[in-house]
């Protein structure tokens, strides 16, 4: 019973890291691509939530990695 609550518990990390993940890609996409048409003034938040997602990505499989 614990090693099958254990391994949904990596499961759902895991997820949460793909998650993560793929909101920093799309949210370089949208950064870079407003960053050509609109310029960096209207971009520069999209830039920081890039950075914070894909930090959160790390943190989350350090997280998950530890805890095996």
């Amino acid at each position: 019973m614990e090693l099958s609550r254990c391994r949904m518990k990596n499961n759902i990390s895991a997820i949460f890291e793909v998650i993560w993940f793929v909101l920093g890609g799309l949210m370089c996409f949208i950064a870079v691509d407003m960053t050509i048409s609109d310029g960096i003034g209207e971009s520069w938040y999209y830039y920081i939530f890039a950075i914070l997602a894909f930090v959160m990505y790390f943190f989350r499989r350090r997280m998950r990695i530890s805890r095996r």
